[in-house]
């Protein structure tokens, strides 16, 4: 759709993606309006690596220092390559890592539902979808904290692309190189589990195992996964990463947050229902809804960080690509609200002394999914989403 010209709409949409990456090198990178230096997570997979590579345990070594690791086996292992380089280096690499996946989500966004074949022809739908994509808050956050949800997320699209591609081996294999982020790839496997996807399973599983090889042959197999088990208590004694924190997000960190704690169980029941019940009906969803309908009952049910939401930004993306193609300027005006709430810096939430507000962001996200499917689901056919042949 052409929003005000064929020359203007282009013209826009290439100064919005410009826009969106100075903004994510400018805020991810140079730091710009923070008070911290870049890549604090960073530096913690930085340690745990120093510590790996010299002899160290960094699953217990990090655990009380309030900076603890609690990534598994196959983490620890591809995260030890820090602990070869000086730190400004591994930074590097790892702003690069971040950088490409950051790419890999907008080809996959392209490739799906955006279709921008020619810079020169872009209209301002896809122009600002694609924007939103690159040079949103999530974004810039997760970058410039130096965190591992971008590449995970990137592994567990691209998985999920193979797979509706019938390239199982591959799909495989960015499976296992999701898991090392298992926030993100627990439910997904699931997922899988329960749609019978056996061979892609076994080709994760066996490269998540081959991962884990240094791991295991220093700590031994029992040693390594009793030390990761070990540290969540040091985990969940940072008060960042407790339900109630406003950096904690889903049903139960809200509940908690208003002083009703304690809830997690209720919760983490009814988002394994909410994934039988979309495995159920999933053969009304297309594949991009169904895969970050898995992330948002992750996200809502499970556990999640507010950096976290890079996870289902192609979701936000598609939204509003889908209120503007339609021509509703009432769809498009939800679509734009909705949006501005959910990226509006929560520091200024955090100065209003009423917890419910903090975890606004929590509903907001199944709104987006419920628009995004009632707006997308008819306007446009992508790859069927994976379904076992019995049920095609």
């Amino acid at each position: 759709m052409i929003v005000f010209s064929p020359r203007v709409d282009s013209i826009l949409s290439l100064l919005g993606i410009f826009c969106a990456g100075l903004l994510l090198y400018m805020v991810g990178i140079m730091g710009f309006l923070k008070d911290v230096p870049q890549g604090i997570d960073m530096g913690v997979f930085y340690k745990a690596g120093q510590l790996f590579v010299n002899g160290g345990n960094p699953w217990l070594d990090l655990m009380n220092t309030g900076e603890p690791f609690s990534y598994p086996p196959h983490g620890a292992s591809v995260l030890s390559i820090y602990g070869f380089l000086p730190h400004k280096y591994a930074l590097f690499l790892h702003n690069i890592i971040n950088i490409l996946s950051i790419a890999v989500l907008a080809y996959l966004a392209n490739k799906w539902y955006l279709k921008i074949t020619n810079w020169r022809t872009m209209n301002f739908a896809q122009g600002l979808s694609l924007a939103i994509i690159i040079g949103n808050p999530f974004m810039m956050h997760s970058l410039f904290l130096g965190e591992m949800v971008m590449p995970a997320t990137a592994m567990v699209m691209l998985s999920w692309h193979c797979l509706n591609s019938g390239r199982v081996l591959l799909a495989g294999i960015f499976l296992g190189l999701a898991t090392i982020k298992p926030q993100v790839a627990f439910l997904y496997v699931l997922w899988l589990m329960l749609n019978l996807e056996i061979r892609m399973l076994l080709v994760g599983g066996l490269t998540a195992l081959l991962l884990m090889i240094p791991a295991l042959s220093i700590y031994g197999p029992v040693g390594a996964f009793q030390s990761w088990i070990t540290s969540f208590s040091g985990y969940y004694d940072v008060a960042a990463n407790m339900p109630g924190s406003v950096h904690v997000v889903g049903f139960e960190s809200f509940f908690a947050g208003i002083g009703l704690p304690g809830l997690g169980w209720v919760f983490k029941t009814m988002g394994l229902i909410c994934l039988y019940l979309l495995y159920v009906k999933q053969k009304h969803f297309n594949s991009i809804l169904l895969i970050h309908y898995v992330l948002i009952i992750s996200l809502t049910f499970m556990f999640g960080h507010d950096t976290d939401y890079t996870a289902i930004i192609m979701l936000w993306s598609l939204m509003v690509y889908s209120a503007i193609i339609s021509g509703s300027y009432k769809k498009l005006s939800v679509a734009l609200l909705l949006l501005v709430v959910f990226f509006l810096p929560q520091r200024f939430l955090r100065e209003i002394d009423f917890p419910a507000l903090h975890h606004t962001r929590t509903f907001l996200v199944p709104l987006c999914g419920y628009f995004a499917y009632k707006w997308y689901k008819d306007k446009i056919d992508v790859t069927p989403s994976a379904i076992p042949d019995q049920q095609k």
